[in-house]
């Protein structure tokens, strides 16, 4: 029996809706599929994301670890460096003597490039040099000429008894920009001599480098230094 065009069409449309429907799963199975894809892709990529932040923090960690090893290695290299200068100030009774133990590695050991001892001398009534590092002479000549103008400023800092530097600790006797310019330094720090008998004196300290500031530390190390010379100068 031929088929219809009536059955003809009807298969045609169940054919087509057929299709029609495996074309949509098709199509559903493949979205799915995609955003199984893309969560996968999404999960990967949090991972790196994590993992690229814990390697940024184990990189910082390290950094920092790696400084503070440098700062305790520079502290413990200071601290025996003011321990061997304290040993070589009780060798003599000589005021000028105390002084030359203090040699340009030491300064440097301390983190400074330059520095000047200063003690007042009462009869003369001006400050005698007593130690000079970093220094040509024509910059000391320049240095004294303004030490001795101004010498009532630094008998009145030394009587206040306390250390001054860039980092902050100033005094009203003089600005830290006078100060830079006399010494023609970047950084500095003047820490009072004050033996219980004796003249008494300053010791200055300074860097020659914008990179190189003064810290708590290093007021800290100059006020013991000056400490011992005084000590030293008893």
């Amino acid at each position: 029996m031929m088929p219809t065009l009536t059955n003809i069409y009807y298969l045609s449309i169940s054919i087509a809706l057929v299709v029609i429907i495996i074309l949509a799963l098709v199509n559903i199975f493949k979205s799915e599929r995609n955003r199984q894809m893309q969560l996968t892709i999404d999960h990967l990529k949090n991972s790196l994301d994590q993992m690229d932040e814990q390697a940024k923090l184990i990189v910082r960690t390290d950094l920092e670890l790696n400084k503070i090893q440098e700062e305790l290695d520079k502290k413990i290299s200071e601290l025996y460096t003011l321990q061997e200068l304290s040993r070589a100030f009780t060798t003599t009774l000589d005021e000028r003597e105390i002084f030359n133990q203090i040699k340009t590695e030491h300064i440097e050991e301390l983190g400074m490039q330059r520095a000047l001892g200063f003690i007042w001398q009462e009869k003369e009534q001006r400050f005698l040099l007593c130690l000079a590092l970093g220094y040509l002479q024509k910059d000391l000549d320049n240095i004294m000429t303004e030490i001795d103008t101004d010498a009532e400023t630094y008998l009145k800092l030394i009587k206040e008894g306390k250390t001054i530097s860039s980092r902050g600790t100033e005094t009203e006797l003089i600005s830290e920009q006078e100060i830079k310019r006399k010494f023609e330094v970047k950084a500095f720090c003047i820490s009072p001599i004050l033996p219980k008998e004796g003249a008494h004196g300053f010791l200055f300290v300074g860097t020659t480098s914008d990179d190189v500031p003064i810290t708590e530390g290093d007021e800290e190390l100059i006020t013991i230094l000056a400490n011992s010379i005084g000590q030293a100068l008893e």
